[in-house]
């Protein structure tokens, strides 16, 4: 495995949606509602208004940062020195410190290119109770999971940033991006 990511929840959007339009005192003018089922739907109106203010740039599209995904990422450790560079996604993770002894691990603990001859050495360094030679040993393949809460602004950017990045995970998280609800507001070309 490279990298799985699974969505939780993404919400926000009504909220988000409808005041938007503060700024120009139209809120009366949203036809953004919540549906019988509790599933948030933007409405025509209140989409072409969002795409504008997106074309825009950051500064006019700033009712982005009001939608919030939160998901799981199950990435090496390179993808997630990568990801730390973006400041507006929290993130909890399991804890290398707490879970790395108490079984040997495998190589499906690893990205695809990592060297098995690691592996060996990791596991003998586990079966051997040292600690510190293990954490310092795991190398950047190692697959970590986290939980992040992250937002549509943060995700457009890394969207546009990372899309043709080098690393084949940046193009996973970029594919998933494109799977999320309005994904369009995520994807639209225009001023960035």
């Amino acid at each position: 495995m490279n990298m799985r990511v699974e969505t939780d929840k993404v919400w926000g959007f009504n909220f988000a949606i409808r005041n938007m339009r503060l700024s120009h005192d139209s809120v009366e003018k949203s036809d953004t509602l919540i549906d019988s089922s509790g599933v948030e739907v933007i409405g025509d109106i209140d989409l072409k208004l969002a795409r504008k203010l997106i074309k825009a740039g950051p500064s006019h599209s700033k009712f982005l940062r009001f939608i919030h995904a939160h998901h799981l990422v199950w990435a090496p450790l390179k993808w997630w020195k990568h990801f730390d560079t973006y400041k507006y996604a929290e993130k909890l993770s399991s804890s290398t410190m707490h879970t790395i002894m108490k079984s040997e691990l495998s190589t499906a603990d690893f990205s695809v290119n990592t060297d098995g001859r690691v592996v060996e050495i990791v596991n003998s360094l586990i079966r051997a109770g040292e600690f510190d030679k293990v954490v310092d040993t795991l190398p950047d393949g190692f697959i970590q999971l986290r939980a992040v809460d992250t937002n549509y602004a943060c995700l457009r950017n890394i969207y546009f940033q990372r899309r043709h990045h080098k690393l084949t995970e940046w193009k996973d998280y970029c594919a998933w991006i494109e799977t999320l609800p309005y994904a369009e507001l995520l994807t639209l070309e225009g001023r960035e």
